[in-house]
């Protein structure tokens, strides 16, 4: 029986082997794997975009006009000020978020991009009648903890500050309306962006943005 078992055992230098071939395995797979997530997230990424694209043709076939890129107080006729949404909003204001109100201009609310501020922020937007998910404004490569620093993420695309060019003839394959924002952090911050402000958090070092058209671009 003695003989037999140490047939059967593994010597130091074969478990030395055994163990040096999965560190092998596991370098080279683990890599792998890590491209295969963030190319899933970069296809959710994208798929998300196109969703707010759709968003913003229903809101335009609906009402007539392009959703705001960020939001303000307008003065009416009597003037009164009267906060006009943006396709998010802000979800404070110093006085209430829907006027009126009377004499000086008040102060501008705050955005937010984290946590129940930053979804009271997408659902008081315009756009959140025809894109009721709150995954959809946000990037999964960004949501991760290491990328965008917090837990809690809920919201990171901007709308183009272009997009209202959609209404004076420019051409639908050229126009940026949504993409991955940099500037998303700051605060306050007003859900709009310029398209020298995309993001570059997708691997390898490229952010994503959708055209007028529903086309996804990488940047």
């Amino acid at each position: 029986m003695k003989s037999q078992w140490k047939q059967r055992a593994f010597t130091l230098v074969e478990m030395l082997v055994v163990m040096a071939i999965m560190l092998i395995l596991a370098a080279i797979l683990i890599p792998a794997l890590n491209r295969a997530k963030e190319y899933g997230r970069a296809a959710r990424c994208g798929s998300n975009l196109r969703q707010l694209q759709v968003a913003v043709l229903n809101y335009a076939g609906d009402d007539g006009h392009m959703p705001r890129a960020y939001s303000s107080w307008e003065p009416d006729a009597s003037d009164q000020w009267w906060h006009q949404h943006g396709w998010v909003a802000w979800y404070d204001v110093s006085g209430p978020l829907d006027g009126p109100r009377g004499g000086a201009r008040p102060a501008n609310g705050n955005y937010s991009w984290r946590g129940s501020q930053g979804y009271s922020t997408i659902t008081n937007g315009t756009l959140w009648a025809y894109a009721t998910h709150p995954d959809v404004y946000l990037c999964p490569t960004f949501a991760v903890p290491k990328v965008c620093g917090q837990t809690d993420a809920m919201r990171s695309y901007s709308m183009s500050t272009n997009a209202n060019r959609l209404v004076i003839g420019y051409s639908v394959s050229s126009l940026v309306l949504f993409g991955d924002d940099a500037n998303v952090t700051a605060s306050p911050y007003d859900g709009a962006f310029g398209t020298n402000e995309v993001a570059r958090w997708h691997s390898p070092g490229r952010g994503q943005v959708v055209y007028a058209d529903g086309r996804v671009e990488k940047r």
